[in-house]
């Protein structure tokens, strides 16, 4: 096995890993343990099927665009649960608690200043593109399939 095969295997097992924990991230802060990293989500071996069986071209990428914007979205969603739920025991209502959003951002930006909260934001326009870049490479089929279709196509000829 080259060094470029053993790269390709540990960049897609580190995908996998990713998503791994991005699908058992727990919304209540008691479930936060090592526990919780064990489970296996249903979701996981179905997104990395999926994703395998439908490839790389244009229906791949509008799959990788969704499932982007979905795990984007429930993570976002997933972190101001536990954020709220730390501080208020209760968890985040998207629609009720938006005036808490600007209020916790104004507090922020009092004590460390207007630039640092941007960036200590999360979902904040200084971190929206790291989040979202992030799932949208570890999707990248190339990155999870690649090296076993390569092992099929040297094999058969």
């Amino acid at each position: 096995m080259s060094g470029a095969s053993i790269r390709r295997i540990l960049s897609a097992v580190a995908a996998a890993a990713f998503l791994h924990l991005l699908l058992v991230m727990p919304d209540l802060p008691a479930e936060l343990t090592p526990a919780a990293l064990v489970a296996l989500p249903l979701e996981l071996p179905v997104i990395l099927l999926l994703l395998l069986a439908v490839g790389d071209g244009r229906a791949g990428r509008a799959l990788r665009g969704g499932l982007t914007l979905v795990l984007t979205s429930i993570t976002l969603l997933k972190l101001a649960d536990l954020a709220m739920r730390s501080a208020l025991g209760r968890p985040f209502n998207p629609v009720a608690d938006l005036p808490l959003i600007d209020a916790s951002v104004r507090l922020v930006a009092g004590a460390v200043g207007p630039a640092a909260a941007v960036g200590l934001a999360p979902g904040s326009p200084a971190d929206g593109p790291h989040y979202s870049a992030r799932p949208w490479r570890e999707f990248d089929v190339q990155r999870l399939g690649g090296h076993l279709g390569r092992r099929r196509a040297d094999q058969s000829s």
